[in-house]
C-alpha cells in the first residue's frame, strides 16, 4: 500500500501542462536557492576572514557584528534515556504536510 500513489479525491482543475510547467519552475527555483545559499555562505566566510577577531566593524553605511552568543538547550536525547516517563509526559504531537517532487526514473 505504501508503494501506491494516492489519486486526488477531486479532479485537478488545471491542465496537466500548467501543472507540469509549475513543477518545472518550482524545481528550477529550488536549484537556484541552493546555488544562492552556497554563494551567500561563501560571501559570509569572506566577510568573517576580513574582519578577523573584531566583534564590531563599521564600513560605510554598514555595522557588522560578530559576537559570541551563548545558548542553553535541553539535551532531549539524555532526558529520553535517563527519564523516559518525564520525556513521554512532555511529548507534543504535531501534524503537517510535506510537498515532495521527484523525477521519475525511466
Amino acid at each position: 500500500m505504501a508503494d501506491q500513489v494516492k489519486q486526488p479525491v477531486e479532479t485537478c482543475k488545471v491542465s496537466e501542462l500548467v501543472l507540469y510547467n509549475l513543477i518545472e519552475q518550482y524545481q528550477e527555483l529550488l536549484e537556484e536557492e541552493k546555488r544562492l545559499s552556497k554563494f551567500k555562505d561563501e560571501k559570509k566566510q569572506k566577510i568573517l576572514e576580513l574582519i578577523g577577531d573584531a566583534e564590531t566593524v563599521e564600513v560605510g553605511k554598514f555595522v557588522v557584528n560578530n559576537k559570541t552568543i551563548i545558548t542553553t538547550s535541553l539535551d532531549v536525547k539524555a532526558v529520553k534515556q535517563e527519564a523516559p516517563d518525564i520525556y513521554n509526559s512532555f511529548l507534543k504531537v504535531t501534524e503537517s504536510k510535506r510537498l515532495t517532487i521527484k523525477e521519475k526514473e525511466i
